[in-house]
């Protein structure tokens, strides 16, 4: 009886999803943040990497478009001309940790589902601005001390802009502090 196999519904039922706890959700960031030498330069690697690959996805050949913080213009800005992220592939790739489009890939770089989230190092806000088949969709990934939450801004405007994504990190706090 106790090596008997499992039948496919025993197997299904004693399967679950991993999932985040709350609570770790500080001590994981703490992790991340510790884990580059230099956060910013770490988050503009992810940032340019991800758009780079979205734009070979697409075929397309434009170049990935980059504004670094200055102390007049604080923020960091990373775009590409890729297909864009429609509201499920925003969740995927945002609120999600640990997953990625990547893993099965030998032609894209990364993999591991944390480089979305890198500017969660260097700022409790990363804003998303993403157009896929003609809709924008704009989303907030935020940290603050009860953890880190998500929320939509705009949700399925049409719009006749060209598909891609933008993410945007405002870094005004973090560049005061360093001048």
């Amino acid at each position: 009886v106790f090596n008997r196999k499992k039948t496919a519904l025993e197997k299904l039922t004693s399967t679950y999803n991993v999932k985040l706890d709350a609570s770790a959700s500080q001590l994981i960031m703490d992790v991340l943040a510790k884990l580059y030498d230099n956060p910013v330069e770490a988050a503009i690697r992810e940032y340019v990497s991800n758009a780079y690959d979205a734009n070979v996805e697409a075929g397309s050949t434009e170049p990935v478009h980059l504004h670094v913080p200055t102390e007049d213009e604080p923020y960091l800005q990373v775009s590409d001309t890729g297909n864009g992220l429609d509201y499920l592939g925003i969740v995927s790739v945002f609120a999600n940790f640990g997953t990625s489009t990547k893993r099965d890939s030998d032609n894209l770089i990364g993999g591991f589902g944390i480089g979305s989230k890198s500017g969660l190092a260097i700022s409790d806000k990363i804003n998303v601005s993403s157009i896929s088949n003609g809709l924008l969709n704009e989303f907030v990934l935020e940290r603050t001390p009860n953890g880190i939450f998500t929320r939509f801004t705009n949700e399925n405007e049409e719009t006749s802009e060209p598909s891609g994504t933008t993410i945007t990190i405002d870094l005004s706090d973090k560049i005061e502090d360093s001048y």
